[in-house]
């Protein structure tokens, strides 16, 4: 089932543990890079090895920078299935 790309909030940033700024720049560069060619929309079946595999192999495609990467990942892992 897949979600609709969600914008970070405070409170997700609490509970998920995960910094907001980072959510945040994650959302940012999923819609400012991986939304030029995938839909708006995140795939929750994705496992966080999964997800890590996938962005590690478009970031360079993408030409996304490690740290834009890992803000991605963050973003990213928390919608996965753990």
């Amino acid at each position: 089932q897949d979600i609709a790309t969600p914008v970070p909030s405070p409170q997700m940033a609490q509970a998920s543990g995960k910094p907001y700024p980072k959510l945040k720049r994650g959302h940012g560069v999923y819609m400012r890079q991986c939304a030029q060619c995938h839909e708006h929309r995140i795939p929750s079946s994705a496992t966080l090895p999964e997800w890590h595999d996938k962005v590690s192999a478009m970031s360079m495609r993408a030409g996304i920078s490690k740290e834009e990467e890992r803000d991605l990942q963050i973003y990213l892992g928390e919608f996965s299935d753990r």
